[in-house]
């Protein structure tokens, strides 16, 4: 009987051991949605992307006049990163299909990352790792580095560094 009790308690603790701890629960589900808004995102802007025409003439004349009236009132600053967001969202439309495609191969690559640490799998860090360096670097493939604001880059490697940090404390759990 006392054998039985022992292996029931070593039962007990290595499942106790070997369970999932609930931080890196609430990180994989957030990374789940995140990817998955993305996803959504992504396919229904193939739907839409006729409508978001940064060239078209009266999207144009309209940025220009705000792009004055912020720099009438003083603030050079945000109108010139206004106006590289624009000549940013101008390569992205001209480069739409390939923008959509890297977009889709990376979430794919970070959903296979979320679910590898979610089996306890320790190269879905490093694959994660390779996603937010690629995540933050994508934008590189098919616009001018002079287009893309630097606020932008800072605020991608942020939070990519933010999760890196966060799921580097359950390396310990992952195998």
């Amino acid at each position: 009987m006392d054998e039985l009790n022992t292996s029931n308690n070593n039962l007990d603790n290595f499942e106790q051991e070997n369970q999932r701890p609930k931080y890196l629960t609430v990180l994989c589900i957030l990374s789940f949605v995140f990817i998955g808004l993305n996803i959504i995102t992504t396919v229904a802007s193939l739907f839409m992307s006729n409508i978001s025409n940064p060239n078209n003439e009266a999207n144009r004349a309209k940025f220009y006049e705000q792009m004055e009236g912020l720099r009438s009132q003083g603030l050079n600053y945000l109108a010139d990163l206004n106006e590289q967001l624009m000549r940013m969202s101008q390569d992205v439309f001209n480069h739409f299909a390939l923008v959509v495609v890297l977009k889709i191969v990376l979430l794919v690559l970070g959903f296979v990352a979320v679910f590898n640490m979610w089996k306890g799998k320790k190269l879905g860090f490093h694959i994660y790792i390779i996603y937010c360096l690629f995540e933050i670097g994508q934008m590189y493939f098919y616009t001018s580095p002079s287009n893309i604001p630097s606020v932008v880059i800072i605020y991608n490697v942020i939070l990519s560094g933010i999760f890196v940090l966060m799921y580097s404390r359950n390396l310990k759990w992952l195998q």
